[in-house]
C-alpha cells in the first residue's frame, strides 16, 4: 500500500519532491507515520519546535510528497532532513494573516491591503469634515444625543485612519508603550489634582471655580459627567481625533512639528462654538471680559491650541495616547468636582456664588 501526499512550497506552488526529497518509510498504519515523527530527531525534523515556535517555520514547506511503503516498523534514510508532519505540527505551522510571519508568507493579500490605502491628506480632509459635524451636533442641533455622537465619531475616526494605512504606534495606539502611558498619566493626573486643590484654598483663586452648571447639579449627576459624559463623550472623542488621527495622519509625512500645529490649531477651533456662552456659565470670566467680550473667543481658542501644543507633545514623549487622555480627564472631572464643592460651600456660607 503506497500513500502519496502532495506539496506547497512557501509561495503556495505546488512542488514535488523526488529523490532525496522522498521519505520512503515502512508504513503500518497512520500510527506508524506518526511514531516515525516522534521518533526522529530535532535534526531530522528541521527545526521543528512546539507549537508556540512559529517562527522557525517561516522558511520550511508546509507540508512534502512523503511516500509510505508498508507493512512493517517506522524507518527512515539516515541522509534525510526533511519535514514530515503529523496534523498537529502542521497546523502549529500555518502561520496566520496578521502575524508576523503571515504577512511574509501572505505578499498578495498584503499588497492588496497596501493598495486599498487612500492618501493621508484626503483622510485627513474627511477627518476633519467628520469633526465639524460632530462639534455642530453636540453644541447646536443634538446636545441630548452628546454621548451617541461622541463614540460614533470617534469609531469613524479610527476606520478613517485605517483606511489611510497609518502608523498606529505614532497615533499613540500602540500596545508596547500603553503601560509607560499610563504611568505617565497617573503621575501629571495627581499633580492636576493638587493644582485644583490649592486654588480652591486660596481665597484669590476660589472664584474663578464658581460655575452655574453645577448650582443646582445632585452628586449623582456629578458622578455621571466625571465618570461617563467626560471620559466616554469627550475625551474619548477629542483625544482620538486630535491627538491620535489627526495627529498620526500628519505625522509621519510632514513629520512632528507640523503635526503638532496643525492638531493644536484645529483643537483650539473645537472649542469656538463652546466658548460663546463662557461669559454666561463661569461669573468670574464674565467680569474678567467685560470691557471687551468679543475677545473671550479668540482667548478661548488660543489657550487651548496651546494645551493642544502641551498634550501633543505628552503624546509623543510617552508614547501613548493614554498620558494625554488621563491628563484630559483630570483637567475636565476634577475641574467640574472642584467647582461643584466650592459652589456648595459659598451657598451654605449663605453667599451667592459669583
Amino acid at each position: 500500500m503506497t500513500l502519496t501526499v502532495d506539496a506547497f512550497d512557501t509561495a503556495g506552488r505546488h512542488r514535488e519532491c523526488s529523490g532525496a526529497g522522498q521519505h520512503k518509510i515502512a508504513w503500518a498504519g497512520v500510527a506508524g507515520a506518526l511514531a516515525a515523527h516522534r521518533l526522529a530527531g530535532p535534526a531530522d525534523r528541521c527545526g521543528l519546535g512546539p507549537r508556540g515556535n512559529r517562527q522557525k517555520y517561516a522558511d520550511k514547506p508546509r507540508y512534502h510528497r512523503s511516500t509510505f511503503i508498508g507493512p512493517g516498523l517506522p524507518t527512515r534514510q539516515p541522509q534525510q532532513c526533511d519535514i514530515l508532519r503529523d496534523w498537529r505540527s502542521h497546523r502549529a505551522a500555518l502561520p496566520r494573516i496578521g502575524t508576523r510571519m503571515g504577512r511574509r508568507r501572505y505578499p498578495r493579500v498584503r499588497a492588496r491591503l497596501t493598495a486599498m490605502a487612500v492618501s493621508p491628506l484626503v483622510i485627513f480632509g474627511v477627518a476633519v469634515a467628520l469633526l465639524v459635524a460632530a462639534n455642530l451636533l453636540n453644541n447646536r442641533f443634538a446636545p441630548s444625543a452628546y454621548m451617541v455622537t461622541s463614540p460614533v465619531a470617534a469609531a469613524l475616526l479610527l476606520v478613517l485612519y485605517g483606511l489611510a494605512g497609518g502608523d498606529w504606534a505614532a497615533a499613540g495606539f500602540g500596545r508596547a508603550e500603553l503601560g509607560r502611558g499610563l504611568r505617565w498619566g497617573l503621575v501629571l493626573a495627581v499633580l492636576v489634582a493638587v493644582g485644583y486643590l490649592v486654588g480652591a484654598l486660596v481665597p484669590a483663586t476660589r472664584g474663578v471655580f464658581v460655575d452655574r452648571r453645577v448650582e443646582r447639579a445632585s452628586v449623582g449627576q456629578i458622578a455621571y459627567q466625571t465618570l461617563a459624559r467626560i471620559p466616554l463623550g469627550t475625551v474619548l472623542l477629542e483625544e482620538i481625533a486630535f491627538r491620535g488621527v489627526l495627529y498620526g495622519l500628519l505625522r509621519s509625512p510632514y513629520g512632528t512639528v507640523w503635526a503638532t500645529i496643525m492638531s493644536a490649531a484645529l483643537f483650539g477651533l473645537w472649542h469656538v462654538l463652546p466658548a460663546a456662552g463662557l461669559s454666561r456659565l463661569n461669573p468670574s470670566v464674565g467680569r474678567m471680559f467685560r470691557p471687551h467680550p468679543a475677545m473671550i473667543v479668540p482667548v478661548t481658542v488660543a489657550a487651548t491650541a496651546v494645551v493642544g501644543v502641551v498634550l501633543c507633545e505628552l503624546q509623543r514623549r510617552s508614547g501613548s495616547l493614554a498620558a494625554p487622555a488621563a491628563v484630559h480627564w483630570a483637567v475636565n472631572a476634577r475641574g467640574m468636582v472642584t467647582a461643584f464643592l466650592v459652589t456648595r460651600r459659598l451657598q451654605a456660607r449663605g453667599a451667592r456664588p459669583g
